[in-house]
């Protein structure tokens, strides 16, 4: 396994941080400035850089990140971060280049992160253009002329996620169809085809409907238990259900890192016309947008 580079200006904070990562079998380089961190990328064997961006000089990370992802296309990047901070050095700008770690963060949500850094990766394999957690596709309407389904690009990124048992998320598009369409295809290959796929849109319910309808007995979680649930609009879904989703996130997820064989739960496929940015901007749970967005297709619809 390829190192983890740790970029952080506490020197006791990153030993214990790398002192954690190493029980959990990852190997561990530290750096207390970018300068450091970018000898450390240059000497090789880097695959994931961690920087916590703390007391350290905002627009010289950016540099730094924009730096180590120019030379090393194939470097996933995690930065712990405060929204304040995020928009004061303009990280948010480009969310293809960063996966952010909302500080305050907890060592459970830097482990799960990490973890899916290595499943994408490994599932993307050597597509310099795929290795972001943050994966940006296209969906061209122009083909639904001659054919029904979403474009290749997008057909791609489903058989290529399909396999991972994490949320994937997908935004644009046009319609929850054209998202449904690509929900669907990642179901079809993945490990659950053989259980129930489902369409749940937030908006066709009132907000008391919603947490019912989706939590309750018989409700759609439960239905597609060893399935996947194509979650569309959930700029709808209420602050309680979001609450509750992501308590069935790290559920599943602890249970998956405890060796439970098979599907464990259901899996979710989110879809929204908004983008991640503005679905923050108007209030989505923060704790939820983690786990949620992390793995994202956009949809976009591209002129030929």
């Amino acid at each position: 396994m390829s190192r983890i580079l740790l970029v952080e200006d506490d020197v006791v904070a990153a030993d214990l941080l790398a002192r954690l990562l190493k029980t959990e079998g990852y190997k561990v380089a530290t750096a207390p400035t970018p300068e450091q961190g970018m000898a450390v990328l240059l000497a090789g064997d880097v695959q994931v850089l961690f920087v916590d961006l703390g007391k350290l000089d905002l627009s010289g990370v950016q540099s730094f990140i924009k730096e180590a992802r120019r030379q090393f296309p194939k470097l996933s990047v995690l930065a712990a971060v405060t929204e304040a901070d995020a928009a004061t050095a303009g990280l948010k700008s480009n969310p293809r280049t960063v996966s952010w770690l909302r500080k305050p963060f907890n060592i459970k949500n830097l482990l799960s992160t990490i973890q899916d850094v290595y499943e994408i990766q490994d599932a993307l394999g050597e597509d310099e253009s795929s290795v972001h957690l943050q994966t940006r596709m296209f969906y061209r309407h122009a083909d639904l002329a001659v054919r029904p389904g979403p474009g290749a690009e997008a057909v791609r990124f489903a058989a290529r996620v399909a396999p991972l048992e994490l949320p994937v998320f997908l935004s644009g598009g046009g319609s929850a169809e054209a998202r449904a369409e690509v929900a669907r295809l990642i179901h079809q290959q993945s490990r659950r085809s053989g259980g129930l796929f489902v369409t749940f849109i937030c908006g066709d319910f009132s907000r008391g409907e919603v947490e019912e309808r989706l939590f309750g007995d018989g409700g759609a979680i439960a239905r597609t238990a060893g399935g996947s649930l194509h979650l569309d609009g959930v700029e709808a879904l209420p602050p309680v259900c979001q609450k509750l989703l992501l308590e069935r996130l790290e559920g599943a997820r602890t249970k998956q890192r405890d060796g439970t064989a098979g599907p464990v739960g259901t899996r979710i496929l989110a879809g929204s016309n908004r983008s991640p940015a503005e679905l923050m901007s108007g209030g989505f749970d923060r704790a939820l947008s983690a786990p949620l967005f992390n793995l994202r297709c956009d949809l976009e619809a591209e002129e030929k």
